[in-house]
């Protein structure tokens, strides 16, 4: 089994711009739980979680640090700023192998320029049973 086996597609890219609330909106419409981040180049620029999400907002009880971030967080603001990419023909264990050393639960497949797919630990589970 491939990565290009176990991937999900189309892959939904958000831009750094977009605000935390539009995020979750997001994910909840489309049943996701991360998101590579996609700069205007068409470079992806990491990748943002739920996880992150609610880390970023579990900070924002500091109200000198809200005061300080402004009104609403962007996704560039608690995204991960660095991204796992395999490619389609990776074989599933090698994807479970870097999800496991690198401590992340999801995996793009393609390239910073050329993305065709991501792969969640969830993803991985469910091909093998």
């Amino acid at each position: 089994m491939k990565a290009k086996d176990v991937m999900r597609t189309p892959v939904i890219t958000v831009p750094p711009s977009m605000v935390i609330s539009e995020l979750e909106e997001l994910f909840t419409a489309e049943g996701i739980s991360a998101s590579p981040v996609q700069r205007k180049s068409g470079i992806i620029a990491g990748v943002v979680t739920k996880t992150d999400v609610v880390q970023a907002l579990r900070f924002l009880k500091n109200d000198k640090l809200k005061d300080a971030l402004g009104p609403e967080l962007s996704v560039g603001d608690v995204m991960n700023p660095w991204a796992v990419f395999v490619a389609p023909d990776a074989p599933a264990g090698l994807v479970a192998e870097r999800m496991v050393n690198d401590q992340i639960h999801h995996v793009l497949v393609g390239s910073a320029r050329h993305i065709v797919g991501i792969v969640s630990s969830f993803d991985l589970i469910a091909a093998m049973s």
